[in-house]
């Protein structure tokens, strides 16, 4: 079994000045509806959660080998189900790409605290190329 690893670190205040700077435009062209609402606390839109999931954007762009094409940031997800369970959800470009350098399973972790927040990406590589079921675009 072959494996590919991404890892990203994001700075929460660069993130938080975006917000400041850009409002919903930058909120808007970066995170997917979902993100969004899972962003949410009672004070508004939280920099350390977008953080997290924008580490978790670049993490699986390495893992992707994405050179020098552009992919649209909310293809690719950073899914919190009921259990607290995290994974990646791909969609359009990055889940042809991926199906194309046969990745198959996704496994992602998060840390942050006030100033930074991680994220580690690891994908199995299959020999047919098609995702699991949990990776596909949903």
């Amino acid at each position: 079994m072959n494996l590919r690893f991404g890892l990203d670190l994001v700075s929460v205040s660069g993130v938080a000045r975006e917000v400041a700077d850009q409002g919903s435009q930058y909120i808007e062209r970066t995170y997917t509806a979902g993100e969004i609402a899972d962003s949410q606390s009672t004070g508004g839109i939280d920099a350390r959660r977008l953080a997290e999931r924008f580490a978790v954007k670049e993490a699986t762009l390495k893992v992707l080998a994405v050179a020098d094409e552009r992919i649209d940031p909310r293809a690719i997800e950073l899914v919190c189900d009921l259990t607290g369970r995290l994974s990646v959800a791909l969609h359009g470009r990055a889940a042809e790409l991926a199906n194309a350098e046969g990745i198959g399973r996704l496994a992602v972790s998060v840390t942050r605290d006030d100033r930074l927040a991680a994220a580690a990406v690891a994908a199995e590589v299959t020999a047919d190329g098609e995702l699991e079921p949990e990776a596909r675009t949903r």
